[in-house]
């Protein structure tokens, strides 16, 4: 795994770690290359499915991680270590088990975890409980 992870400013942090996602991997069996940025994007994770082209001969994926306020940290680690980590793996595993010549694993597919749930998730947060309001 590539990984690309830029300082951030004081009072933000990112939403997961790449040994948590290095987990998952290597739990699911997924062994193509992968590419982590960590970026300052609004989604907490998002991914991209790249199939083979012309410039690079190999499938590839880019895995995007946010940030969030370090207020946050909490909610936002519990949603993507919880949610969108699991439905990610879900997600590349299906492709990945698609046979090579697949009309769906030659193009490219993007992942994103749904914002709306991220942010009902962080709303529904309680810091007492270190989980959500059910």
């Amino acid at each position: 795994m590539h990984i690309d992870k830029p300082k951030l400013p004081k009072g933000t942090c990112y939403v997961t770690r790449a040994g948590k996602l290095e987990t998952a991997l290597a739990d699911a069996g997924i062994t193509t290359e992968v590419t982590l940025y960590f970026t300052s994007c609004r989604y907490p994770l998002r991914a991209s499915f790249i199939p083979p082209n012309p410039n690079v001969g190999y499938e590839r994926i880019s895995i995007s991680i946010g940030t969030t306020p370090s207020t946050a940290a909490a909610a936002a680690r519990a949603f993507v270590d919880e949610i969108a980590i699991p439905q990610f793996i879900a997600w590349a595993t299906e492709i990945l088990a698609l046979p090579p010549d697949s009309p769906r694993r030659q193009v490219g597919q993007d992942f994103e975890a749904d914002i709306d749930v991220y942010r009902d998730f962080l709303a529904a947060w309680s810091p007492k409980s270190d989980g959500p309001v059910r």
